[in-house]
């Protein structure tokens, strides 16, 4: 394992990393495919670190260190899209909680004596 395998990794980190941010911008992909994502890029992410400690020339990382630094940009983008895109459902909750309290408060109501039925 060397250079190769390295660039493997980060190379499969980024186009996971693509996917999730293309899912993050389609507001009709479910957050559970976000999240599915999420975890095949940890995934892809605990791979790439095995590689780094079994890595015998660490100067290695020099080489990737343009392509790692896009990795971090992508994450920070990542980060962006989640909660953006968390801030659009607590929006669109709390316009359906409104809704909801409306519709309740609109609802007539029966006003007048109980009446005992005897059967």
């Amino acid at each position: 394992m060397g250079q190769q395998e390295l660039m493997s990794q980060i190379e499969k980190m980024k186009s996971i990393g693509e996917r999730i941010l293309a899912q993050l911008e389609d507001a009709s992909v479910s957050f559970e495919s976000i999240e599915r994502g999420l975890c095949e890029r940890e995934t892809a992410f605990e791979k790439f670190q095995e590689v780094v400690e079994m890595l015998l020339d660490k100067r290695e990382l020099f080489s990737c260190s343009d392509e790692l630094q896009r990795i971090l940009q992508q994450n920070a983008r990542i980060s962006l899209g989640i909660s953006e895109r968390r801030e659009g459902v607590r929006q669109a909750m709390a316009k359906v909680s409104a809704s909801q309290r409306f519709a309740k408060s609109s609802l007539p109501t029966v006003q007048g004596r109980m009446v005992d039925i005897e059967l």
